[in-house]
Order: C-alpha cells, then sequence, then structure tokens
C-alpha cells in the first residue's frame, strides 16, 4: 500500500502518466486509485470525459461525506478508479486542503496504490502534499529545460527535495523523440547517472501520436495500444520497487556527479 505523488511543471504530462500507470498497474489485478488533486485546474475529469456526480470539491467542503461517493470505476479497466474534481469549480482559497489527509489515509488502506496527480509545479508549491505522499514521482519532459542544462536542472530538483525532506523519489522522462538519438543518448547517459546516486529512473515514455489520441480520446493507452503499450515496463518496475514493500535502497549521500554545465 502506498500513496504516490505525481508531479511536474506544467505541461509535462504527469496526468497523462498518473492515469495510465495505474491503468497498468489495475491490468496486473492491483486495485488502484487516480486522485485529481489539482484542485484550480482539475482536468483529469476531462481528460476522461466524464461528469463527476461528487467531486473532490465537495469533499473537502464537506468532512462527513462518505468516501465511497468520491470514488467512480473506470467503465472498462477492472481494478481502476479514479477520484475526481469538479472542472466547473472556480478559484476558491476555502477549501480546507487539510482534510485530504483522512481521505488520502481511508484511500491507502483501502487500495494497494493511491496515485495523486498534483498541482502543476515543484517544490516549494507542493511541499504540504508531497509531506502526506510515501512515494514521490517525478515526470521529467527533456523540451522544458535545454539539453545541455538538463542534468543540472534535475541535480538541483533532487538535492532541494532531499532538504526539504522528501527521500522517496523516482524519475519518469516523458515526451521522448525515439527518432532523436542525441536526445536519446544524453537521456541514457543522464539515467545511468541518475540511478547510480541512489534515485530511480523508472523509464522513458515515448512521443508518440497513439498516445497523443488516447489523451485526446478520453481513453487510456491501454484502450488504443492493448496491453504492449509505453507504460507495461514503467508501471511493473514501479510495481518492484515502490509497491512490494522491499523499495530500492536510496544512497541520499551522493548527488550528482559534475553536473554539466554550458
Amino acid at each position: 500500500m502506498a500513496l504516490i505523488g505525481v508531479t511536474g511543471p506544467g505541461g509535462s504530462g504527469k496526468t497523462t502518466i498518473a492515469l495510465n500507470l495505474g491503468a497498468n498497474l489495475a491490468l496486473d489485478g492491483i486495485e488502484v486509485v487516480v486522485v485529481d488533486a489539482n484542485l484550480v485546474f482539475p482536468d483529469l475529469a476531462v481528460y476522461l470525459g466524464v461528469n463527476p456526480k461528487f467531486s473532490l470539491h465537495q469533499y473537502l467542503n464537506d468532512r462527513n461525506m462518505d468516501v465511497e461517493w468520491l470514488l467512480m470505476k473506470h467503465r472498462h479497466i477492472k481494478d481502476l478508479y479514479v477520484v475526481l474534481g469538479d472542472p466547473s469549480k472556480g478559484i476558491d482559497r476555502s477549501y480546507n486542503i487539510n482534510s485530504l489527509y483522512p481521505l488520502l489515509n481511508n484511500l491507502k488502506r483501502r487500495f494497494k496504490a493511491v496515485l495523486i496527480d498534483l498541482p502543476p509545479g515543484l517544490l516549494p508549491k507542493n511541499l504540504f502534499y508531497l509531506s502526506l505522499v510515501d512515494y514521490q514521482l517525478f515526470v521529467v519532459d527533456p523540451a522544458r529545460a535545454p539539453l545541455p542544462k538538463l542534468e543540472t536542472w534535475i541535480h538541483s530538483l533532487l538535492v532541494k527535495s532531499l532538504e526539504s525532506g522528501i527521500e522517496e523519489i523516482g524519475l519518469v522522462f516523458n515526451k521522448i523523440p525515439m527518432d532523436c538519438r542525441p536526445m536519446r543518448k544524453i537521456i541514457k547517459g543522464l539515467s545511468k547517472k541518475i540511478e547510480g546516486s541512489g534515485f530511480s529512473v523508472f523509464g522513458e515514455i515515448p512521443l508518440s501520436n497513439l498516445i497523443h489520441h488516447a489523451t485526446t480520446s478520453g481513453l487510456t493507452v491501454i484502450e488504443v495500444m492493448g496491453h504492449k503499450n509505453p507504460f507495461v515496463n514503467v508501471s511493473r518496475r514501479i510495481e518492484r520497487e515502490v509497491l512490494s514493500g522491499h523499495p530500492k535502497p536510496l544512497k541520499y549521500l551522493r548527488p550528482l556527479q559534475s553536473p554539466v554545465v554550458g
């Protein structure tokens, strides 16, 4: 049982990652719930093309609401559930965010994996959320940083996370153009360096027209690409290292060596 926070800069694809990792874990018989915790721009409901009868926003205004009302079972994938926000809600700073703590604990007792799609942005914006999770999964889109600076950016992210008390950390590289050999070579070398420093790189998700089609059609990649989709290996490694109860030991005192400068 684990609470896994999925975060990254806006546009990195964290919602796509959270939903499709959840779908692939569910395909392996693991009961999973994906929670849309972005209270300002909750887009998972839009992604799925559904209108939740009971939303996370309602729960935050009524702590007596039965958690079961929030759970929406995926229409096709057994063992996959979602907790959705209300996309029509305006910005309301009165929401009692602290109410998420009992909700997430409740979900953790029921599900083996709780994937939390966090608001876009990194530290310190998500520190409250990150203090609640057991494991933090950063989604990295290399296009969001110049390639020569990517290692420095990731190094800074990992160091600041550790300084903030976040120790259980892994990364997924997203939107990788598979026909771009220079980028793939950089990502491969950087992944080895990150792994050598004690952090997990769970894999790469390609830039794919089929993934884009699934995203814009309200589908999971399983429904478009079947069981042999690009998320399978990532989800199974997360299953082994995060959900098995025997996570990979982290060597916290070894930051990335010699970040690229220039």
